[in-house]
């Protein structure tokens, strides 16, 4: 997820491409990080509780636990057998070089995942603010594997209507 947030970073924001008509971040990091307020938060997000991230690196063995609770075992497996490491640090110095945000010119949904145990749901409420719209699921980390129907139809809603039909608008 890093890398992809860093290349939307790169080649959209700021940049203007025109092909690109709505973002969706699905628990997912949505900061400024020429904020200064942006590295704290970033930092508040990461599970306090969990020893098995090592800067940002999740060991195989806690993923199920942190990322896939509440999906299939079949579903978990498979994604868990797909992890690779991605440290932090290294990626958030990498996305800071970025002078403005995609979501500060292009229109935005955040989808808030309420079972979340990757990242904070309080801080996806805190980052859904920059949103234009937000929905709520009661899903862990992953609805595309636990509610692909509704994301399915997010994206549908945004495709065909150019913005998200029954969610919250800011």
């Amino acid at each position: 997820m890093f890398s992809l947030l860093w290349w939307a970073r790169e080649h959209i924001g700021g940049s203007g491409l025109r092909c690109v008509r709505h973002l969706v971040y699905i628990a997912a990091y949505m900061v400024d990080l020429a904020d200064p307020q942006a590295w704290t938060l970033l930092q508040s997000l990461l599970p306090t509780t969990d020893t098995s991230m090592r800067d940002g690196v999740v060991d195989p063995i806690e993923a199920r636990a942190m990322f896939y609770h509440d999906c299939s075992d079949a579903d978990a497996e498979r994604a868990v057998g797909r992890l690779r490491p991605m440290p932090i640090s290294e990626t958030w110095l990498r996305m800071g070089t970025v002078a403005a945000p995609a979501y500060a010119s292009i229109p935005s949904t955040y989808v808030i995942c309420a079972d979340d145990r990757a990242l904070s749901p309080a801080g996806q409420r805190t980052m859904a603010q920059a949103a234009g719209y937000t929905l709520d699921l009661s899903s862990g980390h992953c609805p595309f594997f636990t509610a692909p129907r509704t994301v399915a139809n997010l994206l549908l809603d945004i495709s065909t209507y150019g913005r998200p039909n029954h969610v919250a608008k800011r």
